[in-house]
């Protein structure tokens, strides 16, 4: 059978602190990122519809699921009490399986640093 994967694509403006770090690092403080992200849906494309699944329908409400992490600090959510963007991506992934079908990964990106993080890595 025929499979497709669809992207949407999503900011967050976080607060963490690192504890990992050590006590002079910068990291080691509350401080703030701007995370861009994608959720990947992947899977069959359903021949009555012809789509995978209905983007508008998913984008509103991946938009809402999203208020848990926006604008808060990251430490205080349980099972991201680390911090990481590892973490997050993971969290999110956990999250969105638990409403929508076909979720496939999640990606978490800083741009400004040209890092990325997928999970689950395929």
């Amino acid at each position: 059978m025929e499979s497709i994967a669809l992207e949407i694509d999503f900011h967050l403006e976080v607060a963490h602190y690192m504890e990992y770090f050590g006590k002079d690092h910068p990291n080691h403080r509350l401080h703030g990122h701007s995370y861009t992200g994608k959720v990947v849906f992947a899977g069959p494309i359903n021949p009555e519809t012809g789509i995978l699944i209905d983007f508008e329908e998913t984008k509103v409400k991946l938009s809402e699921l999203l208020t848990t992490y926006d604008h808060c600090i990251l430490n205080e959510i349980e099972g991201i009490e680390k911090g990481s963007s590892e973490q997050l991506a993971k969290h999110i992934y956990h999250n969105a399986s638990k409403h929508f079908p076909h979720v496939h990964s999640v990606w978490i990106e800083r741009p400004t640093l040209g890092m990325r993080v997928q999970y689950p890595h395929v």
